[in-house]
């Protein structure tokens, strides 16, 4: 069995229903209104040309990663379509990278940081002690 045969496999399994586009509910495990406390944001950038297909030798059984013909804008990694994109519908937000950032560097986004920061900390007053814990381990770390 090659790589190509599994491949198909799982996504005829996990990301296909007959009939259906991929916003459909049916690709979601609960009913939709189970998400509703989910604040789903699509981080990502659309300033670099991202490759969205790979030739397929299928009498070798062989995959070229090296040749991509077919370009789209993206974070260098994943082209547009894919990063802004979610299963079953569910609401999102989508929040553009720091300019010039791609797929990797977005990483160490400040941008991405403060998002991440209100989440998970929506007090204001416990993540300013966040921030001050994070600050004085990375000035320790300087010295």
């Amino acid at each position: 069995e090659n790589c190509l045969e599994v491949s198909k496999r799982f996504r005829l399994k996990h990301c296909v229903r007959p009939g259906k586009s991929d916003d459909d509910e049916s690709f979601l495990d609960n009913e939709k209104q189970a998400y509703d406390h989910l604040e789903i944001i699509c981080y990502g950038s659309d300033a670099f040309d991202t490759h969205t297909t790979y030739e397929v030798d299928l009498e070798n059984n062989i995959v070229d990663s090296t040749k991509s013909k077919f370009v789209s804008k993206g974070d260098g990694t994943l082209y547009n379509k894919t990063w802004k994109h979610t299963f079953g519908g569910l609401e999102k937000k989508i929040v553009h990278a720091e300019e010039g950032s791609n797929h990797m560097a977005m990483c160490n986004d400040l941008k991405l940081k403060e998002i991440m920061m209100e989440l998970f900390f929506p007090n204001s007053e416990k993540r300013e002690q966040v921030v001050d814990i994070f600050a004085a381990k990375s000035d320790r770390e300087c010295m």
